[in-house]
């Protein structure tokens, strides 16, 4: 059964495959500015706990409206290998 619909019928409890300590990083291309769902990462963060994950990562990409635009955003470039080096050093 999918870990949400056993949520949704009022499981609590539902058991995880993951080991304690695992990283997610989410990398969230969009095109509107930040301030348009300024409860996305609040709301992803929650899902992600819930699905057992500790360390969680929410990069967001905001005004990217195509795969082009994001090859010259160096702020989000910096935060990847900013975040990449932080969860090598976690796991050495």
């Amino acid at each position: 059964t999918d870990h949400f619909q056993r949520l949704a019928e009022g499981e609590t409890d539902i058991p995880t495959r993951l080991n304690k300590g695992k990283t997610v990083v989410v990398i969230l291309a969009q095109g509107q500015p930040e301030t348009l769902y300024p409860y996305l990462n609040d709301s992803l963060t929650a899902v992600m706990r819930e699905m057992g994950f500790t360390h969680i990562h929410i990069v967001r990409g905001c005004l990217l409206n195509s795969s082009k635009d994001s090859r010259t955003r160096e702020d989000l470039w910096e935060t990847l290998a900013s975040l990449g080096s932080e969860i090598r050093a976690r796991y050495k």
